[in-house]
Parts: structure tokens; sequence; C-alpha cells
């Protein structure tokens, strides 16, 4: 397990990774008052938050545990999902229908010792009842059957790594769409929310992890690589990295030179490459997810 340390809080340009779901591309700035010391400064649309949990006699329940992480340039969510067979699903409710919320806090704190799990909203779809609870630590769990998984894989690519979304975490989070983003508190301008790139590393403790500037593109000079797609069959350790793109252009090899200012680039649909080091956050390494 893992604890991460904390960066300050700035809005930037808003970069669209969603499905279009940014509402708002201009650059504004975070205040910075004595009262975000108590009082967070985000907002997330949870469905049904702080209502009394209603469910259809039956129905199977699941959970959806999810965490708003302040380690990165920008506050970003995760949403914590379960691998059953080939796919990532929502984490089945072993409980029963008394107390329910409360069964699920216990069951998820057995996963997550220690941890500091709430309740915080619920919803209804034709097949299930999704239980939805708060997490407020940076720890990251060993298990490998488990995986903090951001929006831009669950709507975006579909996929952790070589397993699919499941489609009716793909439907809940469709249907549910500003549960995928975060505000700000006083003008709700959306947060930039992060990509998943991957890169190696020839350490094996994850806390020794780490990027470094490289010249692969001689054009380009030394920048910070990430790798588009998870590489197969490599003997080195990979790192699961996300990372906020800011003003992205598509780079093309044959260009002498990027005729503007950019904060990353696209390049050959095999590179993100980013130009400086607090555009990233080490999630994990990716062996939970080959």
């Amino acid at each position: 397990m893992l604890k991460n340390k904390r960066k300050p809080h700035i809005v930037s340009r808003l970069f669209d990774t969603i499905n279009n779901m940014s509402i708002d591309e201009d650059r504004c700035e975070d205040e910075n008052t004595d009262d975000e010391i108590v009082r967070p400064n985000y907002i997330v649309s949870v469905p049904n938050e702080n209502q009394s949990l209603k469910t259809t006699p039956l129905k199977p329940v699941v959970m959806c545990v999810y965490q708003v992480r302040s380690d990165g340039l920008y506050p970003y969510l995760l949403f914590l999902l379960q691998k059953y067979n080939a796919e990532f699903s929502f984490i089945t409710f072993s409980g029963t229908s008394k107390q329910m919320k409360y069964a699920a806090i216990s069951q998820m704190k057995r996963l997550l010792p220690g941890s500091n799990l709430t309740y915080a909203g619920f919803s209804e779809t034709r097949d299930e009842t999704i239980i939805i609870l708060k997490y407020t630590e940076n720890i990251i769990s060993d298990d490998t059957e488990y995986t903090w998984a951001t929006p831009f894989e669950i709507i975006n690519t579909r996929k952790i790594g070589q397993y699919s979304v499941s489609k009716k975490v793909f439907d809940f989070f469709i249907a549910n769409r500003e549960f995928l983003t975060l505000k700000t508190p006083e003008r709700h301008d959306v947060y930039e929310s992060p990509m998943i790139g991957y890169a190696f590393s020839d350490q094996h403790k994850l806390e020794e992890m780490d990027i470094y500037r490289e010249t692969i593109i001689p054009t380009l000079g030394k920048c910070y690589y990430l790798l588009v797609d998870l590489p197969e069959n490599s003997t080195k350790n990979i790192m699961r990295i996300a990372f906020f793109a800011g003003k992205m252009l598509v780079y093309d090899i044959k260009q002498k030179y990027v005729s503007t200012t950019y904060d990353s680039l696209l390049c050959d649909k095999k590179y993100y490459i980013i130009q400086h080091y607090d555009q990233h956050v080490l999630l994990d390494t990716a062996n939970k997810i080959l």
C-alpha cells in the first residue's frame, strides 16, 4: 500500500476527455482562502446524494466506491472496480437487506482496512441497485482483483489495460454523466480529468518507480514519453499513469518543429508526450490489468 503526497489545486484550461462532457473552456483561477482548509474546493455530483437508500426486493445489489484524489495537478475522481473473468464491474454486495448501508461499509472495510468509508448515495437501474460509497484515504490496495479506474478508462476506452469495462458500469455512468466530473464550488467550472498512459520501469517497488525525460524524437528534444496502449509480453515493470493533457496537439513525426505552445502531444497514436513532470500521477503497476 502507498500513500501519495498532496499538491495545491488549480483550475486549468479544460481538456475534453470524457465524451464532450466538459462545459467550459475558459481558464479560471482558484482563490486561495483560509476556508479551503476545511471546505473541499470541488463538488461531486453523486446520484441521490444523502437520500435514504431505497431498494427493490429480489434485485441484485452492487457497490460503487469512489474517491477524490488530490495528489495530482488538479483533483480527480477514481472508481473502485472488481475484476470478474475478463471484465471489470461494480463490486457485488454480499450482505443482507437488513441495514444495507452499514453492511456495505463493513464489507468494503474488510477490503480496505482502516479506511474512511461513508454512505454517499444510490441508484436504481432496471437490473440492479447500486449503493454508492465515498472513500477518503489515498491508499492503493495491493489486491489484484480490484482496481481504481479513471473516468477516461470507463467512458473513453471502455478498457482498463487488457480487460473491458462491463456494459452495466458503462451504461450507469452514461446515465449519470455528472458523476464523472468534479466542479469548482463557486462557478461550477469543470476540472480537467486525467487521461491514462503507460511507461516502463526498471524498479520493482512502487515508491521507487518514476518517469524521466528522454529523447526519442530528436526534433522535440527531451520530453516525458508515455505509451498509449499497454505493452504486451514485456519483461519490464509497467507503470500505469494518469496524466493531465492540458492543451494537446496531434504531432506528425515528419514535422520539423511544433509551431505553437502545447502541454502534450499525441504522436503516431503510439506516444503521449508531456512537457511537465507535475502533469502526471503514478497510479500503480500494470500487473493487475495484464
